[in-house]
């Protein structure tokens, strides 16, 4: 929510009212995104949980916490970055990206998760079914 401010020129009233919402999102997420990694490796059916599923949760991690990094340890130039945003969405990209190296290491892992994102969506429904029908399958009680 708060990056829509990155998106528009100039802001809505709506984006802007819901800017407190999205500081909790940003704090709210890297501490469930490491509860759900943590979690998946303490319970005993490791063996459903694949490792693309790992990865999409490392990088949705890795971009929250980059995103946290931007936000309180090294700042970054927001009227540039924007400019920056703006002028690729219109087609137009400026020559010079923001300098900040952790903004493109942002930038990047963002570019590498919103691909990944749908197909996984799509596909978790019928993932969890099988694994489901896998295990009513298996008898209690072997030998």
């Amino acid at each position: 929510i708060r990056h829509l401010v990155f998106f528009f020129d100039p802001v809505p009233g709506w984006v802007a009212a819901l800017q407190s919402l999205g500081v909790v999102a940003g704090y709210v997420l890297p501490a469930s995104l490491l509860y759900i990694f943590v979690w998946r490796f303490a319970v005993e059916r490791r063996k459903y949980v694949s490792y693309y599923n790992l990865f999409l949760t490392l990088m949705l991690l890795a971009v929250s916490v980059t995103g946290l990094l931007l936000r309180h340890t090294l700042r970054v130039d927001l009227v540039g970055i924007k400019e920056f945003i703006i002028s690729v969405l219109v087609f137009r990209p400026v020559a010079e990206l923001p300098g900040n190296w952790l903004f493109l290491v942002h930038f990047i892992l963002v570019l590498v998760v919103v691909p990944a994102l749908p197909s996984h969506i799509f596909t978790a429904p019928v993932t969890l079914l099988e694994a489901r029908r896998r295990e009513e399958e298996r008898p209690l009680h072997e030998g």
